[in-house]
């Protein structure tokens, strides 16, 4: 093998190396944002009180449910909200900025989404960061009970 196909072997290997090291950078290394929304719901709360909407007429408790998130998994997988409840999820990241994406609400952020759960039904909920081979099984379920 000829030297300069060594030095461009070698210089890929290290282009790839430090993507990988980057994007497994625990979140206190990188930017985090916050992402909110406007619907939502978990079982796992670590703080309710009672709210009350005012005019819009749905009335609830805010729900603050931690989620944590490492590769390819998050705990818990299904959290469960009552419809007009205030939402708020902290996604403890573990490994990596995961963060979370709940499509059939339209909210997504690295550290946290809150939203008003105005809409019953099963969710899912996804790793919105691509984080190695295991990503796309990354998902989890939001079920909100009328």
């Amino acid at each position: 093998m000829k030297t300069s196909t060594i030095v461009v072997i070698i210089a890929v290997l290290v282009v790839l190396l430090g993507g990988i090291f980057l994007l497994g950078a625990p979140s206190s290394m990188t930017g985090n944002t916050t992402g909110t929304g406007s619907t939502g719901g978990s079982e796992n709360n670590v703080g309710n009180e009672n709210t009350d909407t005012g005019s819009t007429g749905v009335t609830g408790e805010t729900k603050t449910i931690t989620l944590d998130a490492m590769r390819f998994q998050y705990s818990p997988n299904a959290i469960t909200v009552k419809k007009g409840d205030h939402v708020k999820i902290i996604v403890n990241n573990k490994d990596f900025n995961h963060g979370i994406v709940i499509p059939g609400y339209s909210v997504s952020g690295i550290d946290s989404v809150e939203f008003t759960a105005d809409k019953a039904g099963t969710f899912q909920f996804r790793c919105p960061t691509p984080c190695g081979s295991g990503h796309m099984g990354m998902t989890g379920t939001l079920i909100v009970q009328e």
